[in-house]
């Protein structure tokens, strides 16, 4: 496994597979606008990125490793404000922030959690307007998102959850104490939206097949079969006359 870490310059940084991608951002803007990609390598690559500074990775862009982690940390006003973070197919995203407007007007797409595992997609802020007009895009809803801004703020723009497969349906959060949140509408398919397991399968019998069933096998019995051969034909030399029992042409008695 290899690890790098790197100070951005500009452009975009390509992590490798199998290890651990860093990027560091010192100071004010140090980032800003940076894009960090494990998306296209082989997976297994864990990424961290760390802003500290105003705006310091602001408007920045983050795609996870398959089966990676994604560790982000924030740290001065809007230090990671308007970025985009699609970490779907990663293991598991981390974020911490400590500022004004820290990761407001971002689009957060949270691991897919198929497998019925812990949340994977954790988010621990403190400052305010900290998330404000903020999209989380979370499959299983709160099933899945740990969201905990330490004190009950007021957020001058909500907070929106999109969940289903496709993200086909949203909700606006209304925070109900510092890690707890519902849907505005509590009917709302967010709410309480979980991805269906597969049924069982059922255990029907096969359908006749349409292949026809194999010939009889031809067992050959030891049993000679008839000869072909016809009989004998009729000796082409006849028979014998039958005796005459008479008096012989030569006179003599036969007793």
């Amino acid at each position: 496994r290899h690890s790098h870490t790197h100070q951005f310059s500009k452009g975009e940084i390509h992590c490798g597979s199998h290890g651990k991608c860093e990027l560091i951002c010192n100071g004010q803007s140090s980032c800003i606008n940076a894009i960090i990609s494990g998306h296209n390598n082989h997976g297994y690559t864990n990424i961290s990125v760390t802003a500290d500074g105003e705006n310091a990775f602001k408007g920045g862009e983050i795609f996870g490793s398959m089966y990676g982690n994604v560790d982000i940390g924030c740290s001065g006003a809007s230090a990671c404000k308007n970025t985009m973070i699609k970490t779907v197919i990663s293991t598991e995203l981390m974020i911490i922030g400590n500022g004004t407007e820290i990761i407001s007007e971002s689009n957060i797409y949270c691991p897919n959690n198929f497998e019925n595992k812990d949340i994977t997609c954790n988010i621990i802020l403190n400052g305010d307007d900290s998330i404000s007009n903020t999209n989380i895009y979370v499959v299983e809803g709160f099933y899945d998102l740990y969201l905990d801004l330490g004190d009950m703020i007021t957020l001058s723009s909500p907070v929106m959850l999109y969940c289903m497969n496709n993200y086909e349906n949203q909700c606006p959060l209304n925070q109900i104490s510092s890690d707890v949140w519902e849907c505005n509408d509590v009917s709302s398919i967010c709410q309480n939206y979980k991805y269906p397991t597969m049924a069982p399968t059922n255990m029907t019998t096969l359908p006749p097949t349409l292949m026809p069933t194999s010939p009889p096998t031809i067992v050959y019995t030891t049993t000679e079969s008839p000869t072909m051969l016809p009989t004998n034909a009729p000796t082409s030399v006849p028979t014998r006359s039958p005796l005459v029992l008479a008096n012989s042409t030569y006179g003599a008695d036969i007793d």
